[in-house]
């Protein structure tokens, strides 16, 4: 079980990206500065974009849906995917007892389509995000 450092980022349909693979360093545990990552460019190239991707792989599914907005939508009749692979890390279920391993996460979000029924006050965006290769374990 290592960490829970993002060694490779994808990014699918948001903002400035059609589809995007970035390969991130991770420490070591002896080079210092051995995980450094520099964003450098242009204006308007998706360094912020990079940093609020890897934010989104934080955040609750109601957090998501509530600070997207359309012009984060590439092409708004698609879904955005975001996906951080990391080591192997644990984790442990809301209930007692029941561990998973993971090594990494995704998050998918689309526009709704608002003319279903029950949708008028609720947000225009629908998200999901859930853990990669999820691996049950005995309790520890």
């Amino acid at each position: 079980m290592s960490n829970h450092f993002i060694k490779k980022l994808s990014i699918e349909n948001y903002k400035c990206f059609v589809s995007r693979e970035v390969e991130l360093s991770i420490p070591d545990g002896t080079n210092p500065g051995s995980g450094l990552n520099i964003l450098i460019g242009a204006n308007a190239n998706g360094k912020t974009s990079i940093l609020e991707a890897i934010n989104y792989l934080s955040q609750t599914k109601y957090s998501i849906e509530n600070s997207l907005s359309i012009g984060d939508f590439n092409d708004k009749d698609s879904e955005i995917k975001i996906k951080g692979e990391t080591g192997d890390f644990r984790c442990k279920m809301p209930y007692p007892g029941n561990y998973f391993m993971s090594n990494g996460s995704e998050l998918s979000a689309k526009c709704r389509d608002r003319k279903s029924p029950g949708r008028f006050l609720s947000s225009p965006f629908q998200a999901n995000s859930y853990f990669l290769n999820r691996t049950s374990l005995e309790a520890r």
